[in-house]
């Protein structure tokens, strides 16, 4: 085999093992969120005891995810698909 060969084969394995370090620190070493994922009725049975009480929610829409943060405690629910 040709010393090309054999560098771009050692070049390439480098590469993956570069790859796989960086994919288990950031599995790992992400930090934990915060929030808990709960169903649709979760989150309306949580805006009904707000309003209710006079107490004042964040709900935020993304293009995935509906993210209610509550009142000054700033508990955050996640809707789960």
């Amino acid at each position: 085999m040709s010393s090309s060969g054999k560098w771009l084969r050692t070049s390439f394995i480098w590469l993956v093992l570069a790859l796989a370090i960086v994919l288990v620190i950031v599995v790992f070493f992400r930090p934990p969120s915060d929030t808990a994922p709960v169903n649709v009725s979760t989150i309306l049975d949580h805006i009904r005891m707000d309003i209710s009480t006079g107490q004042k929610d964040t709900l935020t829409v993304a293009s995935n995810t509906i993210t209610l943060a509550r009142g000054a405690q700033r508990q955050q629910y996640r809707l789960y698909e």
